[in-house]
């Protein structure tokens, strides 16, 4: 990485092509070619800059002094982000994710009468169609290829997913069973179990208020499990499975695109061999059905655009802040189960609801008040 001022002493370019340059202005170069140090990035520069051994600079060669577009599309792709508007790029990408995982129990009963684990596999492959799609049109390429020659990192995707298949499963299985307001349980508590991973990956300590608030939820889920007779598995499976995945994608920092295609391709071989052994034996029955095949090839789609915002918001944002954005999906779910399913909430469960709720408050105002003491810091 190389950082230079992109100012150019005594010349302005034209308005309608790019900006004024200021001196202070910092654009950081990650293009390869050693020997490559541009005090001045504009297009008669360019146009004799040395490219380095690896003869990579996009567009070096190309650009000219009547393609001012071109330029400032290459500055623009270069400039660095300030802390601050990186997590605020995070946010927008995260609350985004968030509203699309709560509107996707609309989703999935289209599908029936196809079992989960058929709409699941369906879903993992179409998924990695669609992202392979991305990955050709952005050109991550070279860092997929990273990522699988290392070892240590393949294996944290591969764990990745791992964890993000089962979520899928278990979600499926669950909206269409109505089972969508214990699904929206489980993304309500993910928050605390989020905080317990940051400790647990990150070395993270709780303050007091974290810890009331855990010890809150913890008896909202014994209230819960006494109500439905069993332990709520689904709200478990679902918070452990995708808190974990969110702890692993914030350790594993890389871009959200080729980190959900490498864990795409991990686990297409096995959705792709249980559908070619369904289809032989005609068990399955998304095929039957042209029109609900179809609505099949979307789940692609709807499953790699939430991901992939979210796992921009993962490294861009504290864990604890990507916490408290989660509630925004199992709100929309709670909603949706009650209002769409017309499941029913029995006393004991509006109860442990409002527990569970209760720690929520706790949990939200104790982070609020913790991050406006480190800017009072700052």
């Amino acid at each position: 990485m190389r950082a230079f001022c992109k100012a150019h002493e005594g010349y302005t370019p034209p308005s309608r092509h790019a900006p004024s340059c200021k001196p202070e202005t910092v654009v950081v170069s990650s293009v390869a070619g050693e020997g490559f140090e541009p005090s001045k990035l504009y297009a008669a520069d360019l146009q004799s800059a040395p490219i380095g051994r690896s003869g990579n600079l996009p567009g070096a060669r190309r650009l000219h002094e009547s393609n001012f577009e071109n330029v400032h599309a290459y500055t623009s792709q270069v400039i660095a982000k300030t802390p601050a508007q990186e997590e605020r790029y995070g946010v927008i990408n995260g609350m985004t994710a968030y509203f699309m995982w709560g509107l996707m129990p609309l989703y999935w009963p289209y599908l029936k009468p196809a079992s989960a684990i058929e709409i699941l596999a369906h879903r993992i492959i179409w998924s990695l169609v669609f992202v392979v799609i991305l990955v050709q049109l952005g050109r991550h390429w070279p860092t997929t290829k990273q990522v699988l020659r290392n070892k240590n990192l393949a294996l944290l995707v591969s764990a990745a997913s791992v964890l993000v298949v089962a979520n899928w499963g278990i979600y499926i299985w669950a909206v269409n069973a109505n089972h969508v307001v214990e699904t929206s349980l489980g993304y309500f508590i993910n928050p605390l179990v989020s905080v317990v991973l940051g400790i647990v990956f990150f070395g993270e300590r709780l303050r007091t208020a974290q810890k009331v608030a855990v010890a809150v939820a913890t008896f909202a889920v014994l209230l819960l499990t006494f109500d439905y007779g069993r332990l709520p598995w689904i709200a478990l499976g679902l918070a452990g499975t995708f808190g974990a995945y969110g702890a692993l994608k914030k350790k594993i920092d890389m871009p959200a695109v080729p980190g959900l295609l490498v864990e795409s391709v991990l686990v297409t071989p096995f959705a792709l061999g249980y559908l070619i052994w369904l289809y032989t034996n005609r068990s399955g029955s998304l095929l039957d059905s042209p029109s609900i095949m179809s609505l099949a090839l979307f789940s692609g789609i709807l499953t790699a655009l939430p991901l992939i915002f979210f796992g921009a918001a993962a490294i861009r944002v504290p864990l604890v802040w990507m916490g408290v954005m989660q509630y925004i999906a199992p709100t929309i779910q709670f909603t949706i189960g009650i209002t769409v399913f017309n499941e029913e909430l029995s006393t004991t469960k509006v109860i442990g609801f409002l527990i569970v709720w209760l720690a929520l408050v706790i949990f939200t105002t104790d982070a609020w008040k913790a991050n406006q003491a480190r800017q009072n810091v700052k």
